[in-house]
């Protein structure tokens, strides 16, 4: 599957975000430095921003030739280097009667250090090494590792011979890689805004910056989810069963508030940044019951899609009026799932479907719909969870012709591990667009399982946690793979009305102290995402004594190669790329391997 296939988008005019899902965008201009100072010189990248036309795959039902096509290209390389010396990026930023921390050095311990004092900003060191220049693969190759409470640290890779512990087969590749990616959420901006300007820069930069974990994805939803800080839709009619057809009272006056700021403040770090967006629920007025119980304040909470034709040409308009909207402020959407967790009736918004009225609603009104309006964006098919009953939902689109030429990709989550090998047969790209966001009140399978808190603890155990649903889901073939919650404040509570549910995130924000603190499923997230560019392709790896391995290619020719040790430390030897060195892995901890070009 090549990343042209991935994504068939054709470019979207008047966005910030990048436009073509045809072709792995640019990623960093520079290289990583042990030990602070940006890079200079280096080897420079080759390919580019991938470019395409309008229609991926065939052309759209009423236009069979298809305009454009797939896009073409590649991630471009960094143009830094290696640098040594320099400014550590870790330390803490006083706040009122604080006391600010050194900006250099080695930062140990399980955050770095913590300054006090009102409305100063918990800034977790990195650990030691810092990862300087502008993202990307390094132009010399290295090792950093991580285990709890030593994160991010420099190693040394020290040439070796004889037989390796590991293997990276470069001659065996799977899936082209789009990056990693994570949703904006209300109650996420909310807890940003705490801090101050300088400290939420700093976390967007954590996010989607170079030196952080240049998420590559954004999902938005449209209208109120789980994470919204109340119940809403961008069409509110005076009474729950009064109709509003012609969308007369379709606003955005919520997004600009709380939605469209945070995705701007993203893009003003990572221009490219790609966004899908799948509403949890439609406006009520277009759903009949029954609904959930205990619905606060009307009837957001389950209920079942409404499919009589003059409802389904009003969601089709909804959901183009959406997209445009936010072309309008410069956000460019490229992909809209018609509903999350379609067969999942919530006590927080959501709506079920039948797979026969989704495929209706996909071919005769939303597919349609966009070409008329001269949309640009595409349909996922998605955002699937409930396993086999939600697997119907793809493979009744596969079955239809017509249906499949509106489709760029498929989003799952969840339960849906299994349907991977139907869904890549497609030749479309999967995303995995939600991982579980741990502190579960339900036993999940997922080892190791943590004790529920009415407080998410954000702990190692939820890293090594989401580093094993990572694992599954990458070799399981999906082509992006998303968090669920880039921050939260610390109580991470949501709208759930029945089930008390506390979810953990990357970043946390104490909003009475306005503090910010990294969690360790950053700094694990961090393993790949700072090295794996959009547009590499998964190799195989074999690992003795190491857990789920990963290994990429990168576009310009570096290797990067993450392990889990879930033993004793040890000292294990590598082979990639025709060179074998042995080096240090810590107990229960990680180890990312770069070999350079």
């Amino acid at each position: 599957m090549t990343m042209a296939l991935a994504f068939a988008l054709g470019a979207c005019s008047g966005g910030k975000g990048q436009g073509s899902l045809g072709g792995a965008s640019g990623s960093g201009t520079g290289g990583a430095a042990t030990g602070g100072a940006q890079g200079t010189g280096g080897q420079s990248g080759t390919g580019g921003a991938g470019s395409g036309g309008q229609i991926g795959t065939g052309g759209h039902a009423t236009n069979p030739s298809g305009t454009g096509g797939i896009g073409s290209g590649g991630a471009a390389a960094g143009t830094g280097g290696t640098a040594t010396g320099g400014v550590g990026t870790g330390g803490a930023v006083a706040g009122t009667g604080g006391t600010a921390a050194g900006t250099g050095g080695a930062m140990t311990g399980t955050g770095g250090a913590t300054t006090s004092g009102t409305g100063g900003a918990t800034m977790p060191g990195t650990g030691g090494a810092t990862m300087s220049g502008t993202g990307g693969a390094p132009p010399t190759s290295m090792i950093v590792t991580s285990a709890e409470g030593a994160y991010w640290q420099t190693g040394t890779l020290t040439p070796a011979s004889g037989t390796a512990d590991v293997t990276v087969y470069s001659f065996q590749t799977f899936q082209t890689f789009a990056g990693f990616g994570g949703s904006f959420t209300e109650r996420g901006w909310a807890a940003l805004q705490a801090l101050s300007s300088s400290d939420r820069d700093r976390a967007m930069k954590l996010l989607f910056g170079a030196d952080g974990l240049r998420l590559a994805v954004g999902r938005i939803p449209i209208g109120a989810t789980d994470y919204s800080l109340d119940r809403f839709s961008l069409d509110v009619t005076d009474s729950d069963t009064a109709t509003d057809f012609a969308l007369a009272n379709f606003s955005l006056a919520r997004d600009m508030q709380n939605m469209i700021p945070y995705v701007q403040a993203a893009l003003d770090v990572n221009p490219a940044l790609r966004l899908i967006a799948d509403p949890w629920t439609p406006p009520v007025w277009m759903k009949t019951g029954p609904f959930s119980t205990s619905n606060t304040p009307s009837n957001y909470d389950g209920g079942n899609m409404k499919d009589d034709a003059q409802t389904l040409s009003a969601y089709a308009l909804y959901l183009s009026k959406f997209v445009q909207g936010y072309a309008q402020q410069g956000i460019a959407i490229e992909a809209v799932a018609p509903q999350s967790d379609p067969t999942f009736p919530q006590t927080f918004p959501s709506c079920v479907w039948t797979p026969a009225l989704y495929l209706m609603f996909v071919r005769d009104y939303l597919g349609p719909r966009f070409l008329a309006d001269d949309v640009k964006a595409r349909i996922m098919v998605g955002m699937l969870a409930n396993g086999a009953m939600d697997e119907q939902f793809a493979t009744s689109i596969m079955a239809d012709p017509v249906a499949m030429s509106f489709i760029t990709a498929f989003g799952v989550e969840d339960n849906m591990v299994n349907a991977l090998p139907t869904l890549t047969s497609s030749g479309l790209p999967v995303f995995q667009t939600e991982q579980d966001p741990g502190n579960d009140p339900f036993q999940s399978g997922a080892q190791p399982q943590a004790m529920f808190s009415t407080i998410p603890a954000n702990d190692y155990i939820f890293a090594l946690q989401n580093w094993q649903q990572l694992s599954v889901w990458l070799n399981g073939g999906v082509a992006s793979y998303l968090v669920k919650h880039m921050a939260l404040d610390t109580l991470g509570a949501n709208l759930d009305v029945s089930r008390l549910w506390p979810q953990d995130a990357l970043l946390v924000v104490d909003t009475t102290a306005q503090t910010l603190t990294i969690t360790p499923a950053f700094y694990v997230l961090r393993h790949l995402s700072q090295f794996v560019d959009p547009g590499a392709i998964r190799l195989g790896v074999q690992a003795s004594g190491m857990m789920d391995p990963l290994a990429f290619r990168n576009p310009d020719g570096s290797i990067v190669t993450v392990l889990f040790n879930p033993g004793a430390a040890a000292q294990p030897v590598i082979t990639v790329g025709g060179t074998t060195w042995q080096f240090s892995i810590p107990a229960n901890g990680f180890a990312t391997i770069v070999k350079a070009p």
